[in-house]
């Protein structure tokens, strides 16, 4: 039984940001649930793409994070935070796990262009 309905953008916008995770949410997001502290962890990127699908550089790439503040991710409300990725990189291939001491994140970075180079890993 579906509780509740919302877009990303509708989801994120919540945190008033004033960047893209309040408009942009480009998809893949990673739903964690962290059984040491009973709480939710979303995670989604967002960017914007020109015609030729190259990501649009200012304003860049986004990580868009929500914790909820209870084990209840419907009625208990979220803490929202972001993270912009390193200039001229776009983090995907994204990868997460919970931890005792907190919540791991690696990524594939790349470059802007749509067939942007490999740039590393990031932890």
């Amino acid at each position: 039984m579906r509780v509740a309905a919302f877009t990303f953008d509708t989801f994120m916008s919540q945190g008033n940001f004033g960047n893209l995770c309040d408009t942009d949410n480009f998809g893949d997001p990673v739903v964690l649930y962290d059984t040491f502290e009973d709480r939710w962890i979303i995670s989604d990127f967002a960017f914007q793409l020109d015609g030729s699908s190259n990501v649009i550089n200012p304003p860049g790439s986004f990580q868009c994070f929500a914790v909820s503040m209870t084990g209840d991710p419907v009625t208990g409300g979220w803490k929202l935070l972001l993270h912009q990725t390193p200039p001229a990189a776009s983090a995907t291939i994204r990868s997460s796990a919970i931890w005792p001491d907190g919540l791991y994140m690696s990524v594939n970075m790349f470059g802007y262009a749509a067939s942007g180079s490999f740039l590393g890993s990031r932890l």
